[in-house]
């Protein structure tokens, strides 16, 4: 799960890219939702890697999630497989 990263720092979206190459599925939490990869410095072989392991994005806030918004908690806790 990343919650409210830009993707614009290269040494954490190698780690992520390395992650990817090892299985990891990512959900994003921020308010841009899977739109804050367009604000990142991603260039485009990269997005080819990580658009496929996308298993889900909220634009929610955490207050919301876990506090009243019982849709958006649900599609959070399936990501944990809960």
């Amino acid at each position: 799960m990343v919650i409210g990263y830009s993707f614009s720092d290269a040494h954490i979206n190698k780690a992520i890219g390395d992650g990817i190459d090892k299985g990891l599925k990512l959900f994003i939490i921020d308010p841009c939702g899977v739109d804050v990869l367009d604000k990142g410095l991603i260039r485009d072989e990269y997005m080819e890697k990580l658009a496929p392991n996308i298993i889900g994005a909220s634009r929610r806030p955490l207050r919301s999630i876990f506090n009243d918004d019982v849709v958006e908690h649900g599609r959070v806790m399936k990501f944990f497989g809960q």
